[in-house]
């Protein structure tokens, strides 16, 4: 038994002890328990005291089996973890070997971009922290005690993440990957919400410790597959549902998104591949022409995705695509590079970023970006002419719009999409 679920059980079962007073020669029986820090009595029926009896047992023995969970689980940072020395692995396979920071052997088909690119691992789990700059974050790390670097807060769940198979061993450490893969949600109401922690000290790796973005987040699992759980405004999460909705309309890939309460979900994509961010092939470099130039070595059907990205992207008015929140996907077992990942990400696009949806495509940035993009580079003007794009019109806006009844901005989001779409197709005509 996990300490996800009897933390769950215990929060079930009544706390405290059994009192008997005995009044003119019969026994009355109270449950007794601490709160606000006074004694607080209530009044056990007859009836319900052998219930409440194998209740109260039951706690005891779930306390218990959590202080023997809590101490076989937490663990501290090793020395030869905190100078990174050990082994980069994918799943339990070596993919690089690192002494004291320095990389000593690279496995540069199986190795993740980003280190066979660059060959820095400090770097490479700082781009893997959760970011700081969320308040829940700092808060989670203050609860727990840690204070380390940011490459350090990685290794507290030894560097993976639920999105690929990569993660860092240390010198010396008997893990397998089954050891350390993530299994329960323990800090995810900490990180979404800023809940207060039941549990003193780190007992668990969690998804969190390595949980990028600028929002407050956290992954939960729902039927055995993990789900994004994100936070935000009304407009960032409608535009975000209204994007995806749209995507999926149209035939394009997208991750799943889902409404779900005051959060927005999205179902992980990378269960059966590992995603790497265009991040690890480019740093922060976020120029079309050289993006659309490296994924070209790749795979000439993956650079015409990624056109077909920031075609929409110019569309839905998303001014946040950058290079952790899009990128490649790649096989399991041999390492190659398949396909640019899903869509994903969209929640300063639409009325998050644009509240009145005013514009002037002409003199639009963004807008502008993409067409001189698509008009000065030879190579994309020919894809982009040639290319199978959907088609955007009032009857498919109309279908999506509908199934958002939240939105109140349908006329307007319909005539600004449109606009966009119709501006882009005449460009594209009159290449």
């Amino acid at each position: 038994m996990g300490i996800e679920e009897i933390l769950k059980e215990l929060e079930s079962l009544p706390k405290g002890y059994i009192s008997v007073k005995t009044i003119k020669g019969k026994q009355y029986y109270y449950l007794q328990c601490l709160k606000n820090g006074k004694i607080v009595s209530t009044y056990v029926k007859r009836k319900d005291l052998d219930s409440l009896k194998g209740k109260i047992e039951k706690r005891k023995e779930l306390e218990r089996l959590l202080s023997e969970q809590k101490n076989s689980n937490s663990f501290k940072l090793s020395p030869r973890s905190k100078k990174l020395t050990g082994y980069l692995m994918h799943q339990d396979e070596i993919v690089a070997k690192f002494d004291n920071g320095v990389l000593d052997y690279l496995n540069e088909k199986k190795a993740p971009l980003f280190i066979a690119r660059t060959k820095d691992l400090a770097t490479y789990l700082s781009s893997r922290t959760l970011d700081l700059d969320r308040p829940n974050a700092r808060f989670l790390l203050k609860q727990l005690g840690i204070t380390d670097k940011e490459e350090y807060v990685a290794l507290y769940a030894y560097g993976a993440t639920i999105q690929d198979s990569f993660w860092f061993k240390p010198l010396g450490s008997r893990k397998k990957y089954a050891d350390i893969r993530f299994d329960n949600e323990l800090y995810a109401d900490v990180a979404l919400k800023g809940k207060i922690l039941q549990l003193k000290g780190l007992t668990s790796p969690s998804p969190e410790f390595t949980n990028i973005g600028s929002f407050e987040k956290c992954w939960k699992k729902i039927d055995g597959e993990w789900w994004l759980y994100k936070a935000g405004k009304r407009d960032e999460i409608l535009s975000e549902y209204f994007v995806y909705l749209l995507a999926h309309e149209l035939g394009m890939p997208v991750a799943t998104y889902a409404l779900d309460g005051e959060y927005i979900r999205s179902k992980n994509f990378a269960s059966k591949y590992d995603f790497e961010p265009m991040f690890s092939l480019l740093g922060d470099n976020e120029s079309y022409d050289k993006v659309f130039e490296i994924l070209l070595r790749y795979d000439e059907g993956i650079a015409a995705d990624y056109i077909r990205l920031i075609w929409f992207d110019s569309i839905v008015y998303n001014v946040d695509r950058h290079n952790q929140n899009y990128g490649l996907l790649r096989d399991k077992k041999s390492g190659r590079v398949v396909s640019l990942a899903p869509n994903f990400d969209n929640n300063l696009a639409l009325l998050a970023y644009n509240k009145t949806l005013e514009q002037n495509v002409d003199k639009d940035g963004l807008m502008k970006l993409f067409v001189s993009f698509v008009s000065s580079n030879e190579v994309a003007k020919k894809m982009f002419k040639e290319m199978a794009l959907p088609v955007i019109s009032e009857e498919i806006l109309d279908c999506v719009l509908e199934r958002i009844e939240e939105l109140k901005e349908k006329d307007k989001i319909k005539q600004f999409v449109l606009a966009r779409y119709e501006h882009l197709d005449k460009i594209r005509v009159n290449l």
